[in-house]
């Protein structure tokens, strides 16, 4: 969750529409959250397996979607056992928001979370340069230089979000009985501070302008060298194969960094804003009808929010051609072969 995460509501029987929001509530924060982890954790782990296979190690680009799809995985497990144990009954009765599970749950998905929008972003610069600078290729965009730089940017995030546990502090209103870990040091207002602002700008903005800007330079530069290659006709097919090699790929990252945008960008905003105070005054947190409402919408965005590390799979296959999925299906083979073979043993 993010900065704030609601775990008890108080009941408010003067509220008319209160009992539709708490059902309501219930639904999001007890089931919708099952869709994304349901579709995502297979889809992620087959596009593991696909930029695994023998002809794809040596592209940078499979390195970098190697990563994120790790990345994005870890992320969709770690709210799957995450989201029970806060807000279902058993779980509250098991582990209480100021033990240290709770703590460790935003170090974990706080750094994961971070890595799968770096590696996106490592894979757009990537792109970049092979699309603008194809003479460059051989040097800057090879395997061995993905794996380094995948290896140095996940030293760098742990490193980095190792300060959470110490800026993190556990509050409960007296009067709403809202609990939360929110972003707060007395002694040093400043570090708490530093360390949202860091996990909103580092974790989406910043990435999101690096996504955004090379994205527009390679469609830019894609759609002058598609001119150009309508004016000439390529004598050798391997030049062929190739470029459309590079298409699918380009064509792959702006379908995921279009994703990226459209699920990561409405959760962080929100929680941004609610520090605006023209905004965040419109939700009076110590009014129990109010609060569910935030708890509502705050959790509906992060179950969007999620779906941006659940559909990555998809997206591949729908921009990646046919190749992509050629090398899904084969992944996929023994898997439904087994499940064949445990059918036929039980008609047995």
């Amino acid at each position: 969750m993010e900065n704030i995460t609601t775990t008890h509501i108080v009941t408010d029987a003067n509220s008319p529409d209160y009992p539709f929001l708490l059902a309501f509530y219930k639904l999001v924060s007890h089931y919708l959250w099952v869709i994304p982890v349901a579709i995502g954790v297979p889809g992620n782990i087959i596009a593991i397996l696909v930029t695994n296979r023998r002809h794809n190690r040596g592209l940078s680009a499979c390195i970098y979607m190697k990563a994120m799809a790790i990345a994005d995985t870890l992320v969709l497990i770690q709210y799957a056992f995450a989201l029970p144990i806060m807000y279902w009954d058993i779980g509250k009765s098991i582990v209480h928001m100021r033990d240290v599970f709770f703590i460790f749950h935003h170090f974990v998905a706080y750094t994961y979370a971070m890595l799968s929008g770096f590696f996106l972003t490592e894979m757009s610069v990537d792109r970049l340069i092979a699309v603008r600078f194809p003479m460059a290729t051989t040097r800057l965009c090879t395997a061995s230089r993905a794996v380094k730089t995948v290896i140095i940017t996940t030293v760098l995030v742990v490193l980095y979000n190792i300060q959470i546990p110490f800026v993190m502090a556990y509050f409960r209103d007296s009067e709403t009985g809202a609990e939360a870990l929110v972003f707060h040091v007395p002694e040093y207002p400043f570090a708490a501070l530093l360390a949202s602002l860091g996990q909103t700008l580092l974790g989406t903005f910043i990435p999101f302008v690096i996504i955004l800007g090379s994205n527009i330079i390679i469609i830019i530069t894609v759609k002058i060298a598609s001119e150009k290659r309508a004016q000439m006709r390529t004598g050798q097919g391997q030049v062929e194969t190739n470029q459309k090699q590079e298409q699918h790929l380009t064509r792959m990252l702006i379908f995921v960094s279009c994703a990226y945008a459209v699920t990561s960008l409405p959760f962080r905003l929100f929680i941004m804003l609610l520090d605006v105070p023209a905004i965040g005054d419109m939700y009076d947190m110590e009014n129990i009808y109010w609060n569910l409402r935030y708890t509502i919408q705050a959790f509906f965005l992060l179950i969007i929010w999620m779906f941006n590390y659940a559909v990555n799979f998809y997206l591949y296959c729908i921009g990646g051609g046919a190749k992509y999925r050629n090398d899904a299906k084969e992944v996929c083979k023994p898997l439904i072969s087994c499940f064949t073979k445990l059918e036929k043993a039980k008609g047995n």
